[in-house]
């Protein structure tokens, strides 16, 4: 993803839901630098990630990362800001990490209020329809506002949801396993990145479960559904069909 500046994230997050944000993504809690002696300081900063929108089926994002450096004084304002910016850029891959999770479940729900379902994802497109308090329904992670509507393997069906929307009793999420084929000469890596080190070739037309893992990677299922850390990129899959564990 790269390093992203508060700013920059929280207009990302903004084109997302088409809502400004009361608070940026991340947060500086703590910046200090103290002399050691012979010229030497130590900057310490903390960095804490504010998660915009607290899903109503997971916990509330407890991320906060800290750090120090012992620099020479005169440079120490410049490793304090460089320590930041290291920070923000991993809490906010963690934070994606997370939505990426979310992406790949499918949540039922039973609703306590009516809700608005709309046509696109955004409060400016027209109403579809209102389903009525005690509809089940099933929903997926769009954005960090919006959720569109499934059938029980998490496959769209019409309509999208903003969170406020999602009051009710939810069920324990179910994970969407993809069924794929491999094309021929398929790699399975250790990480989700070209770079990373090739654990296996794949035979062409090998079936595989994967779980959507974001950035056009997915991580191959294991043989109890639960994800196995070995790694293969969607331009050499072939889909086949969705269903959940």
């Amino acid at each position: 993803m790269g390093r992203l500046s508060m700013a920059l994230w929280g207009a990302v997050l903004c084109a997302l839901t088409g809502n400004a944000l009361a608070v940026d993504a991340t947060q500086v809690v703590a910046r200090d630098i103290r002399k050691i002696g012979n010229g030497n300081c130590v900057a310490s900063v903390a960095v804490r990630y504010n998660e915009p929108i607290h899903n109503p089926w997971s916990q509330q994002a407890r991320l906060l990362k800290s750090s120090r450096k012992v620099v020479q004084c005169a440079k120490a304002q410049t490793a304090a800001d460089g320590l930041i910016r290291d920070l923000e850029s991993d809490l906010l891959l963690q934070a994606q990490r997370r939505a990426d999770l979310d992406n790949s479940q499918v949540h039922s729900v039973v609703l306590a209020d009516e809700a608005y379902v709309r046509r696109q994802a955004t409060s400016e497109s027209p109403l579809l329809k209102i389903l009525p308090a005690g509809t089940r329904i099933n929903v997926r992670s769009l954005t960090p506002t919006w959720y569109g509507l499934t059938d029980a393997r998490g496959n769209p069906t019409d309509g999208f949801l903003h969170y406020s929307e999602l009051a009710g009793t939810f069920s324990a999420p179910q994970r969407i396993l993809s069924s794929m084929t491999a094309a021929c000469n398929a790699r399975l890596r250790s990480k989700p990145s070209v770079d990373a080190p090739v654990l296996q070739s794949l035979r062409c037309g090998q079936p595989l479960r994967v779980v959507s893992a974001g950035s056009g990677w997915y991580e191959v299922a294991a043989g109890d559904g639960h994800p196995s850390g070995q790694y293969v990129h969607g331009a050499v899959l072939t889909p086949v069909r969705n269903q959940v564990q």
